[in-house]
């Protein structure tokens, strides 16, 4: 799969439409950008911890979790064509994975917790059936 990520000017258009999402709700905003995967990406940065983020590298990490966002909509789109599902809301507000998590890994990227306190919060997110490993 080729990788999909916001270039800077994506998280700026991001920036530009966060009163709007906040002012219209989620589901409104959506349906106003037509439910676009750009649209998706943002929803699911808006409730990421790493919105609120305010350091110097802000742009390149918020670009970076863009593409994780980017391919977690882009399985969940190919996932629901072989089901026939139509679902546009954010793969994010569908599996909320907790603020408390959501730390550990920010945290984790700035060396403020061991590799540890990751694995107990992977299998907490494995155990609650937020994320699925496939085997074999």
């Amino acid at each position: 799969m080729q990788e999909a990520s916001f270039t800077e000017n994506g998280i700026q258009w991001c920036e530009e439409e966060n009163a709007r999402y906040h002012l219209y709700g989620e589901a409104k905003w959506l349906e106003q950008q037509k439910h676009s995967i750009e649209a998706r990406i943002c929803a699911n940065l808006y409730s990421d911890a790493l919105w609120q983020y305010q350091g110097a590298d802000r742009i390149q990490k918020l670009i970076q979790r863009s593409a994780y966002y980017a391919e977690l909509e882009i399985a969940e789109s190919q996932e629901e064509s072989v089901e026939g599902k139509i679902d546009t809301s954010p793969v994010n507000s569908q599996k909320k994975i907790p603020s408390w998590v959501r730390n550990i890994f920010i945290w984790y990227g700035e060396g403020k917790v061991s590799d540890d306190e990751v694995i107990n919060a992977i299998t907490y997110l494995i155990d609650k059936g937020i994320i699925k490993v496939k085997t074999g």
